[in-house]
């Protein structure tokens, strides 16, 4: 039976997703705890005993190191750091580093304090911010239990731009493989892939491209587009757009006050229900779209496809065409063209037994760390969201770490006062009273 966790920040209270996630297992899962014999770290050690509780397809192995030195080689490249974990199962394996179960939160400043004057070993040095054990490994075991991992592929060739080491991490994290694919040398569009990536062109993609990614959209297939205002008219590009009932509409999208965070062209969406889009707006998350075009229906198109706005700018935005540089202000001016405008959408369409899913936004920049950062990461869970949708994931796994850091006992100010006058005053007088009934009564005697 498992004990309750009486901790004061609930390190081993497992989350309903865990606990699904865990229940779920139908197969053998092992987890691997490498570290020296006695070295082993007791909260690591704790929440691995109460995770295979959950579920007695769940197995936990010690792996000493000076007994097995070559073990860990086998699941990552490099000097793994001690009570790092494996899971695996008949299908796969996954390497969880124990710096992905004790999060270091430290600002720029501090690590470089620390690494001047400890040197290259200066994490051994750190303590822990949060322990995040929970996410990693249910993560890890979502990702060997799964029947199919997504695979999305990035289309390569034509300038286009690379999501960042982080954004890579997010999406690894949600256990979706990301391949690089130029079609120049195939035939076809591989078989095994989920979806595919065009991340801000700078060049157009053939008519030979074209024809291939068309095909594979009526085989079922899945296509997230990226655009930006400068590119947002190629010729091919455009043709694959108006396949599915969009056309893009040129120029800088702009907002009105309260519309826009710092720059007229920092535009707050407003985002539209869809599945993609309702977790976002439960959760009162923002997205931010910076040098955005707009994005409009096409006046006719076919009656199979279902277009659903997911991003859209208010009815007082306006798009300034020509070229940005020469713009003398961003005030609305005569000949700008009218809002509201498609920002981000969504277009399905049911193909026999399949469901081919095309989506498109229109910035370069959504994915940018320092824009998501203002949005506190609203835009990178659009992007995940997106996937998840696409690759029909039925749910994501995201658990918040929990803070090691010791709870500071709050008290009003009512409280504080009484507490003064008890601790300054009322015990030293009853004190004082107490020494002196003492020395009262012995003097008696």
């Amino acid at each position: 039976m498992t004990e309750p966790d009486l901790s004061s920040i609930k390190l081993y209270d497992f989350t309903d997703e865990t606990v699904n996630t865990a229940k779920a297992i139908k197969e053998k899962v092992t987890i691997y705890l490498w570290a020296q014999k006695g070295q082993e770290d007791e909260q690591t050690t704790e929440f691995l005993s109460r995770y295979s509780e959950l579920n007695s397809n769940i197995e936990i192995k010690y792996i000493d190191p000076a007994i097995y030195p070559d073990f860990i080689s086998e699941y990552t490249e490099g000097d793994p750091t001690a009570n790092s974990l494996v899971v695996q199962s008949e299908k796969r394996s996954k390497f969880v580093d124990y710096h992905d179960i004790y999060r270091y939160n430290y600002d720029q400043e501090t690590l470089y304090q620390y690494y001047m004057y400890y040197g290259d070993n200066f994490m051994s040095y750190l303590s822990p911010n949060d322990f995040n054990a929970e996410d990693a490994v249910t993560n890890a075991v979502d990702y060997v239990t799964s029947s199919t991992l997504p695979i999305a592929y990035f289309l390569t060739g034509h300038g286009e731009a690379e999501f960042s080491d982080t954004l890579k991490g997010y999406i690894s994290k949600e256990n979706i493989e990301l391949k690089e694919l130029s079609l120049i040398s195939l035939s076809a569009v591989p078989e095994d892939a989920d979806c595919i990536i065009i991340n801000v062109p700078t060049e157009d993609i053939s008519s030979y491209e074209l024809d291939m990614l068309l095909a594979y959209m009526n085989g079922g297939g899945s296509i997230m587009l990226f655009t930006d205002y400068k590119n947002s008219d190629a010729l091919n590009i455009s043709k694959l757009c108006e396949a599915y009932g969009l056309e893009p509409v040129k120029g800088v999208a702009l907002e009105t006050s309260g519309n826009y965070v710092s720059f007229p062209y920092y535009i707050i969406a407003q985002k539209a229900a869809h599945e993609i889009t309702n977790p976002l707006i439960e959760k009162k998350n923002y997205v931010v779209v910076s040098l955005a075009h707009g994005i409009k229906k096409s006046d006719t198109y076919r009656s199979s496809l279902e277009i659903t706005p997911l991003l859209e700018s208010s009815e007082n935005s306006y798009i300034k065409t020509g070229d940005i540089s020469k713009i003398s202000t961003w005030e609305k001016e005569s000949g700008d063209i009218d809002g509201g405008f498609i920002l981000g959408a969504a277009v399905t369409e049911n193909i026999g037994e399949n469901q081919s899913k095309f989506v498109w936004y229109s910035s370069g920049y959504l994915l940018d760390e320092s824009i998501d950062s203002i949005v506190g990461g609203g835009n990178t869970n659009l992007l995940l969201n997106t996937f998840g949708w696409m690759a029909e994931r039925e749910q994501r796994i995201t658990i918040r770490s929990l803070s090691l850091a010791v709870k500071s006992l709050i008290v009003s100010e009512k409280a504080s006062t009484f507490w003064f006058i008890v601790m300054t005053f009322a015990i030293p007088i009853l004190l004082i009273g107490i020494g002196f009934t003492v020395w009262y009564k012995r003097r008696k005697r």
